[in-house]
């Protein structure tokens, strides 16, 4: 049985539209430099057929989209990050994002879900 090394980070932003590619970039360099294992990302205003965060990130992209002017969340997850998707459930509306998910070979009971969420 594996357990967290010590240092693994969670990171949580608002990053008010991420469409544009230079904003984008300087989301990715921050985290590139902050290095954390799971991030969430809220106002996205990425779109369903967008695969922008996916072609940019090393690792796993999870999302649930709103529109190209609001809403939209997702989570992303660091390639190396010791993690099972179980399950995956957001809104239409891009406002929230939950997985059950297994971490470190041991299955998550409370909370039993890892959400995203993002509300006015």
């Amino acid at each position: 049985m594996s357990y967290p090394e010590a240092g693994q980070v969670l990171t949580s932003l608002n990053v008010k539209g991420a469409n544009s590619a230079i904003k984008r970039r300087r989301i990715l360099l921050y985290l590139k430099q902050k290095n954390p294992d799971l991030v969430f990302l809220q106002e996205t205003h990425l779109e369903k057929e967008d695969l922008l965060l996916q072609r940019d990130w090393v690792g796993k992209v999870l999302y649930s989209a709103g529109s190209s002017s609001q809403r939209g969340v997702a989570i992303l997850i660091q390639k190396n990050f010791n993690i099972k998707i179980l399950k995956q459930q957001s809104d239409e509306e891009g406002r929230w994002l939950a997985i059950d998910a297994e971490l470190f070979d041991v299955m998550l009971r409370v909370p039993s879900y890892i959400c995203c969420i993002h509300a006015p």
